[in-house]
């Protein structure tokens, strides 16, 4: 973080003087041919040449007491850290006329109040994660979000393939080349959680599928202090039954390296694994990402920011647990939430075991680390607020913020489409002021022409902070972070406007009719106002089919042929496949997955007579629409994430959990070694005999 605000800072404008926690003096070999060009003060000595405390508090004081400052900037330090001096700090403040603050991480999974007095006693408080800032913003006036990035980017560039295998030749030179290598980059530390990682090795090396196809697995471990650190890991090691054949690969405790060596050695392994309890910001990952190298992290605070969206694997982290950290009354163990051994096992099992999954990790990693990048702050540009803001009668003041409303809605598609049934009661508690709707350009089509949205943005998360009058981010504050997905009374559908406490405006999509030119060229059918049908043959009923959902590994089904070749053997359907271009083959008289906007999709949905659908995008559609359907279910809970069906029927499968789930019911996805996975599991005879029960519930009405 230092290193990232000292190359980056404009020293035109700001004369730097750097206080340095636990360091009498700069490494002399590191500086040797680039001397450090600011003033160094160390926290170690004393002015009459006694060592004080090693963060030197008292330290602070005296300098601050003998020499004027203007800005004192606290960097990379938790908010604890210097609590007991804060008061004092103040006192200065007044006498000496500066103004103080700093950037702080935040990682707690809870807000907590000794923590927030400490930061309204700054006067330009800054957290650097999305999380930490959500958490703070309504407790902590003055709170700013601060965005860093990588010091040295060029240092963490995608590399070739043969430059890895030099880099890793270089590094690893007794590990064979096929081997898979997970890289932890970390302190041994509470928070970090590292012996998992080892207990979780030991049970990969003994997998079944990974003996049986001659995977070598190793883990590397850049960290110190391996046995005489919060965690023995030596010892943990010889307990799991490793070390002994370089299973286990660790730095040397006296081996210094410089950020270029660093990189190398991320570029050396196969994926970064960080499977920590919390994060205030993780180098490691972002500079990961940046190197388009794959990443397993824990599904917590910072991480899920940085992570969520790419093809990276996030790991549950919901067992219950404790870490040490200072509170108002002094240390503490606080409750937090920490990832299990097994499914550390089965994220890096599956990275072991799939060479090509392996590599679009790494680049859908890049591709988000590229967007992330767009939205660092400029240091020098928040010092310059702060100083403008200072000769103002408010001290701080937020930035000038457009009379707009922002709904930020990242992915997928599905979601977005339910989010429009609460943007009519935004507009209408805001009215008068345009609603500016933020997603990603691939889902931007389901809003068009939508009367309550003004204005359709690219995402680009620097927008969600001190840019628009109103913002409401449900997903991202409340949804993401939630643990809806195995149990919730109400409908996902419904989340959004029951979270924002606005009335249900209903589900809006501009219904788009497709180039039939197009259909007719290709397919040799015509339309009609019957619908879809063959030339010289009767007006048949148009049956929307559907076979991938959000994450194709649990939402994908495979015998949709079965399905429509039996209906096309009744004589009274035509089959349509809708959906993306990767979708599974249904098989289906008509195929237009990939072919269709969002909103032709609507509208070749709306002439349909009933529907086959897996959760997704389709399902809720055809239920916004009122098209009967039969919703095939995989992971998720459908009590929980079944369409909302306005009209017609919904018949909904699922598997028999009982008999099949090792878990007993719906896992959201969080269980990845399932022999079958859940939505493969249904039966064509089954949605065979559910369409026909459709058709007598519609012969009854």
């Amino acid at each position: 973080m230092m290193r990232y605000i000292l190359t980056t800072i404009d020293t035109r404008q700001y004369c730097v003087h750097i206080f340095s926690i636990d360091t009498a003096e700069p490494d002399p070999i590191a500086v040797i041919s680039r001397p450090i060009p600011f003033p160094f003060i160390s926290s170690l000595c004393h002015r009459r040449g006694n060592y004080m405390s090693p963060y030197g508090s008292h330290r602070i004081i005296e300098i601050l007491s003998r020499k004027q400052f203007d800005l004192v900037l606290f960097v990379g330090v938790d908010i604890w850290l210097y609590a007991d001096i804060y008061k004092t700090l103040n006192e200065l403040k007044q006498k000496n006329k500066f103004l103080w603050g700093g950037l702080f991480p935040y990682d707690q999974q809870i807000v907590r109040e000794d923590w927030v007095k400490w930061f309204n006693m700054a006067d330009f408080p800054c957290v650097y994660s999305q999380f930490g800032y959500k958490l703070l913003k309504d407790h902590v006036e003055n709170i700013r979000y601060f965005r860093p990035g990588i010091p040295y980017p060029n240092f963490f560039l995608p590399a070739k393939e043969d430059a890895v295998a030099d880099m890793r030749a270089m590094y690893f030179e007794k590990v064979p080349k096929n081997a898979i290598i997970f890289g932890f980059f970390g302190a041994n530390q509470f928070r970090k959680d590292p012996q998992k990682l080892i207990q979780a090795l030991a049970l990969l090396r003994k997998d079944i599928d990974v003996v049986n196809k001659g995977v070598d697995v190793r883990l590397y471990m850049h960290t110190q202090d391996i046995s005489s650190g919060v965690f023995n890991l030596t010892q943990t090691a010889i307990d799991c039954g490793l070390g002994s054949n370089g299973e286990l690969l660790i730095k040397n405790d006296l081996d210094w390296f410089t950020d270029a060596q660093i990189a190398e050695l991320v570029h050396s392994v196969d994926c970064v694994i960080n499977c920590s309890m919390q994060e205030g910001l993780s180098w490691t990952v972002i500079e990961a990402m940046s190197a388009g190298r794959p990443v397993i992290a824990s599904r917590s605070t910072s991480h899920i920011e940085l992570l969520e969206g790419t093809k990276n694997l996030l790991v549950r982290c919901e067992s219950d647990s404790s870490l040490p950290v200072i509170t108002n009354t002094g240390r503490s163990f606080v409750p937090t939430k920490a990832c299990d051994v097994s499914d550390i096992y089965f994220a890096m099992k599956k990275v072991a075991l799939n060479d090509v999954y392996r590599a679009s990790m790494g680049e859908s990693g890049r591709q988000k680390y590229l967007q992330w990048e767009k939205g660092c702050t400029k240091i020098t540009n928040l010092l310059n607020m702060v100083v403008a803001d200072a000769e103002k009668p408010i001290v701080v003041k937020r930035t000038t913020v457009e009379k707009k409303i922002l709904f930020a809605q990242h992915s997928s598609a599905g979601d977005v489409f339910m989010t429009t049934k609460a943007l009519k009661g935004l507009k209408d508690r805001h009215p008068g002021l345009p609603l500016v709707y933020m997603t990603q350009k691939k889902y931007q089509d389901i809003l068009v022409d939508n009367p309550n949205v003004d204005e359709i943005i690219d995402w680009d998360e620097s927008h969600l902070y001190n840019k628009y009058q109103f913002t409401y981010n449900p997903h991202g504050d409340r949804i993401l972070p939630g643990h809806w997905g195995r149990n919730s009374n109400s409908l996902l559908s419904d989340f959004y406007w029951k979270i924002l406490g606005v009335p249900n405006g209903g589900f809006f999509i501009e219904l788009v009719q497709p180039n039939m030119f197009m259909l007719d060229e290709e397919y040799g059918y015509i339309k009609s106002i019957g619908g879809w049908h063959p030339p010289k043959d009767e007006p048949k009923e148009i049956v929307i089919v559907h076979t991938t959902g959000g994450d194709p590994e649990f939402r994908t089904y495979k015998y949709m042929g079965d399905v429509c070749s039996t209906l096309r053997e009744i004589n009274k359907y035509i089959t349509v496949q809708v959906g993306g271009e990767n979708d599974y083959p249904a098989g289906a008289d008509i195929d237009l997955s990939g072919k269709l906007s969002f909103r032709e999709t609507a509208w070749v949905m709306s002439k349909a007579s009933l529907a086959v659908t897996v959760d997704s995008f389709i399902s809720h559609l055809a239920g916004a629409l009122g098209i009967s359907q039969v919703c095939l279910f995989g992971s998720g809970n459908y009590f929980v994430v079944k369409p909302d069906q306005v009209g017609g029927e919904l018949i909904c499968l699922n598997q028999d959990y009982l008999k099949y789930c090792t878990g007993l019911g719906p896992c959201s996805g969080a269980v990845k070694d399932c022999p079958v996975k859940c939505c493969g599991r249904h039966s064509p005879e089954d949605i065979l005999k559910a369409i026909d029960l459709i058709e007598n519930r519609r012969a009854v009405k």
